[in-house]
């Protein structure tokens, strides 16, 4: 899954890039995270500029008390 700024060079090397969210919002792109990639899986994230961490705490697995 990318968003919009990373979608510049990759695109032009050849990976598929099928994964963009409806809306282009951090909130968006994890809301497509959530429904289109299994459990269980590790994600990388690269932040920049302001941090979303409401966004990233959706990301994150509970493992307790929620």
């Amino acid at each position: 899954m990318r968003a919009l700024k990373a979608r510049g060079g990759p695109p032009a090397t050849g990976p598929n890039d099928s994964g963009m969210s409806d809306s282009k919002t951090t909130a968006s792109l994890v809301t497509t995270v959530l429904e289109a990639v299994p459990s269980g899986l590790t994600l990388g994230i690269q932040v920049h500029g302001f941090t979303d961490e409401v966004q990233i705490d959706r990301l994150t697995p509970c493992t307790g008390t929620c």
